[in-house]
């Protein structure tokens, strides 16, 4: 007696709502990650408001690539062991924060100072650095999502649609500046 493997004909949901929902979301949550890209759209006219030196600025600058780009083990590790959600928690406390320090320090000026302080500078520093171990977290959590949301045969598809979110992210926010 011969023994027959059953499989399955049903159509496979791969285009189904829940996973359409996953995707769209987690290519807006790569767009929002993606903001360091625009920091050179609104520098100068952080340098120019804060009297801040381009030497400063770079700084500043780099100091959010550094934090993209030195957390990736960290979030990387923290997806793995215990998911998506506590980075992508992190992200939105950490860009919240980041930009919102960044934020009240333009609205504030520098007063009658002829240049910013180094408290004021070391504070645009972290608030730079938070920005970026926010984008490094939030893309680390919606690729994950996406990545386990998609069967083999299209997850490098869909992960790379969240990946060219979180690259055209500045296009995305110098096109609604610009509206």
């Amino acid at each position: 007696m011969q023994s027959e493997t059953v499989k399955s004909t049903a159509p496979s949901k791969l285009l189904s709502v829940p996973r359409i929902v996953t995707l769209l979301g987690s290519i807006l949550v790569s767009i929002g990650s993606g903001t360091n890209y625009i920091y050179s759209a609104y520098a100068p006219q952080l340098g120019a408001r804060l009297h801040v030196s381009h030497t400063q600025l770079n700084v500043i600058g780099l100091a959010g690539n550094m934090g993209v780009y030195s957390s990736g083990p960290v979030w990387g590790r923290i997806v793995d062991t215990k998911g998506p959600r506590i980075p992508l928690i992190g992200a939105f406390f950490l860009l919240l924060v980041g930009y919102s320090g960044i934020k009240k320090m333009y609205d504030d000026g520098i007063g009658d100072a002829s240049t910013v302080s180094a408290l004021h500078f070391a504070v645009l520093v972290l608030c730079g650095f938070m920005t970026g171990l926010a984008g490094n977290a939030g893309l680390a959590a919606a690729a994950n999502t996406t990545a386990k949301s998609f069967p083999d045969s299209s997850r490098a598809t869909t992960t790379g649609l969240v990946f060219s979110g979180f690259g055209l992210s500045a296009f995305w926010f110098s096109t609604i500046a610009h509206v």
